[in-house]
């Protein structure tokens, strides 16, 4: 409608000067008449039309929901890892824990996505909502993961055929050796988990006389932090 009478306006317009040149003023007369007419239809839709150039999202969104790259999920609390897509429908899961992959497929629907593991028989379903640019929320429908939501990001410049991460078990590996050149043994506790940063959170401790903690914050990305108990910084990479 908005359209239509936008067409309408410049129809009255152009006949207007067309007939201010031939026939007159009386004509011209009434065709102004016409034309604010015309502007006053159109203007009650104007605003609307505003409001929906407005929304930048169907601007600044390509019209798949999976583009290739690599995106990095998590589940409010840890990174799971990473989704490498090579292009719309082909990718792998890489786990930020331990590097483990799996390949998959992946098919939009309206609103939705089916996903295809290598691994598994049966595919998972997962309802998709994009917040905004360069961001998916993933909420998985299927029994052993029903409500579960992933939220990803786009890594940005991060190309899918030469992306590398270090895993957080890699990285505790380095620090378990770490503590043992500055203490001259072995811890005999340790724990880890990758925040949704993809930062490394590592904790080592060893029990009895020789009670000793040590814990280190490390990029899973280049491999480097600090050691949060002396606060000195470490290489990992």
């Amino acid at each position: 409608m908005p359209g239509l009478c936008y067409n309408l306006g410049k129809f009255f317009d152009w006949r207007g000067i067309s007939m201010r040149h031939f026939v007159g003023k009386i004509m011209a007369f009434s065709l102004a008449a016409a034309l604010v007419f015309g502007m006053i239809s159109c203007g009650s839709d104007s605003k609307a039309n505003h409001v929906s150039d407005s929304d930048s999202s169907a601007e600044s969104e390509p019209e798949t929901t999976f583009v290739r790259g690599v995106w990095a999920a998590d589940d409010g609390e840890q990174r799971i890892g990473y989704y490498i897509l090579t292009d719309q429908q082909n990718g792998k899961l890489v786990y930020a824990e331990n590097g483990t992959e799996l390949a998959f497929t992946v098919n939009e629907e309206e609103k939705t996505a089916v996903f295809q593991f290598d691994s598994f028989q049966e595919s998972r379903r997962t309802k998709v909502l994009i917040p905004g640019r360069g961001a998916r929320q993933l909420t998985w429908d299927i029994e052993e993961q029903e409500g579960i939501t992933e939220n990803w990001r786009l890594i940005a410049g991060a190309d899918p055929e030469q992306f590398a991460f270090y895993s957080a078990e890699a990285l505790t590996a380095k620090a378990q050796k770490a503590f043992e050149k500055e203490n001259g043994f072995p811890p005999e506790y340790v724990s880890y988990q990758v925040d949704v940063n993809g930062n490394a959170l590592i904790a080592l401790e060893t029990d009895g006389e020789n009670f000793v903690t040590a814990s280190y914050e490390v990029n899973s990305l280049t491999g480097k932090g600090k050691n949060n108990t002396t606060g000195e910084a470490v290489d990992f990479s």
